[in-house]
This record gives C-alpha cells, structure tokens and sequence, in this order.
C-alpha cells in the first residue's frame, strides 16, 4: 500500500470476523476511519453474512472505493468479491496460500502430508489454521475419498 501510496488512495477493510475495521493510509500510516461491529460473528462453516456485505457495500459506496484488491478472504464475508461486482467495482484477489480451495490453507491431510486437494481418506482430522480450533467443525475425509463438507450455506 505504501509503495502506492504516490498514484492511489489507498484503504483496508480489516476482519476479525466479529467486527469490520476501515483503515485509510496517509502519509504512510494507517489511520482507523471506522469500526463496524457484526451482531452476529462470521464463522468458518457459514462464511456468509448478510449484514457483513451491507456494511462492505456501504463502505464501498460511501468512500468512493474504485478497485477492491482481496488479499485474503479468511474472516471475510466470501461474497465480498460478488458485493463489489454488484457495485460496478473492479476486483482483483491475490491467491497465496489455498484457502479458497480448503480452509487447511497448505493443502496438508491429518497427518501433515500433501493431499493435492484431493481428500485420500487418511486417518486424522485437517487442521484450519486460521480459525481458532474451537469455531471449526471437523474437516476430515471420508473412505470414499470424497470430501466431507463442513456445514455451511446463506
């Protein structure tokens, strides 16, 4: 951000997954223009919230947001990208870890070996890193091979 600084205006929408936190950066530091707590917190199995995407939108209307560069969804409403698609704004996601295709984010089985995406039916229950262990039901892989989904929906 701060090496664009000179050609843009740049913001941070921040998530803990409880509350949604707007940051300008001016002259090199972020300054907190905003806070917006969620009534109730994104969690991992839903990832959804209605109210999360009010208040994105409004933040994108309201500070004349003209391209959304998604760095990370984790915590984040996943419609976040469709909100600002909604809007007309451009959007660019950078992928640097897998997160998008599993929440294990290295893509590692129960038992801390590459699985490629492909759940293999290992023993052990895959680890979300991200998310405190105690608001992620169990992600493992059924015998079948096929994956076992973690609860989730609108």
């Amino acid at each position: 951000m701060r090496a664009l600084e000179d050609r843009y205006e740049p913001w941070l929408l921040r998530s803990d997954g409880r509350e949604l936190a707007l940051r300008r950066l001016v002259d090199g530091r972020l300054e907190e223009v905003s806070s917006h707590p969620l009534a109730r917190p994104l969690l991992l199995p839903l990832h959804r919230s209605a109210e999360y995407d009010a208040i994105a939108a409004d933040i994108l209307l309201r500070h004349a947001i003209e391209l959304v560069h998604i760095r990370h969804l984790a915590w984040h409403g996943l419609d976040l990208p469709l909100v600002a698609r909604a809007l007309g704004i451009p959007v660019v996601l950078s992928l640097h870890d897998y997160y998008l295709a599993c929440p294990t984010v290295k893509l590692l089985d129960g038992a801390q070996r590459h699985c490629g995406g492909r759940c293999d039916g290992a023993e052990g229950t895959c680890r979300a890193e991200l998310w405190p262990a105690d608001q992620v039901p169990p992600i493992r892989c059924r015998r079948s091979g096929t994956p076992s989904s973690i609860a989730g929906g609108r």
